[in-house]
């Protein structure tokens, strides 16, 4: 399923649950959003603010259009970033900060709570997006 603004739903069918690996795949979902090497980049703080804001609004905004009931604890919450070039790990996770931030939110919880397990990974290929990928219990 594609939503009119450009994320693509890829479990393909957000009402089932899907079996993946021993975990129950609750949802993953694809957004068009570009991630920033924030380590690298020298600029203003206000423009890292405005970047931050926008990317936590953005994935709140894709993760309450699905129209997926929150699943309940505990989750493996993995973020894929899809960009042109691989990052070095560090530089991966910290340009999904504020992504994490936002998942934590839609989930109504703190980003360190102890019963969510935050996964990193990156695949090379366009367009620019971040993968969500959301796995619950057996």
């Amino acid at each position: 399923m594609t939503f009119d603004d450009g994320m693509r739903d890829t479990t393909h069918d957000a009402e089932c649950w899907r079996y993946h690996d021993g975990c129950a795949l609750v949802q993953s979902v694809e957004l068009p959003i570009r991630t920033v090497s924030e380590a690298n980049i020298r600029e203003h703080w206000g423009a890292k603010a405005r970047r931050a804001k926008k990317q936590r609004a953005d994935v709140l905004a894709g993760l309450l259009a699905t129209g997926w009931p929150r699943p309940s604890l505990p989750l493996v919450v993995t973020l894929t970033r899809i960009g042109p070039r691989r990052r070095d790990d560090d530089n991966n996770v910290r340009s999904l900060k504020a992504c994490r931030d936002s998942v934590a939110a839609w989930l109504k919880v703190d980003d360190g709570n102890e019963q969510l397990e935050w996964r990193y990974a990156q695949i090379v290929g366009p367009p620019a997006a971040v993968l969500i990928e959301i796995r619950g219990p057996k």
